[in-house]
């Protein structure tokens, strides 16, 4: 079963945020934590938030078990821009 989470409005580059998700991508979940609680870069809170979220959503509304999520894609684009 595919669980998604989606992040609307991050006011940061997406070259900043590919940079955290190319460390994150193919990871365990709690290696996933691991990595992004300990880089010291604002896209790995951003991209831990969503992370979290899915698993989240997938715990509380369909009821799977936490050791069983894997991450399928992590997917950057593009955003809102400034005018």
């Amino acid at each position: 079963m595919l669980i998604k989470a989606q992040q609307t409005g991050a006011w940061i580059t997406r070259r900043k945020l590919r940079q955290v998700a190319d460390v994150v991508r193919g990871k365990d979940l709690a290696e996933i934590n691991t990595i992004l609680s300990g880089l010291n870069k604002h896209g790995a809170q951003v991209i831990n938030e969503t992370i979290r979220q899915a698993v989240a959503n997938a715990v509380n509304n369909l009821g799977l078990p936490e050791e069983s999520l894997t991450l399928k894609a992590l997917q950057v684009d593009e955003g809102p821009r400034y005018k």
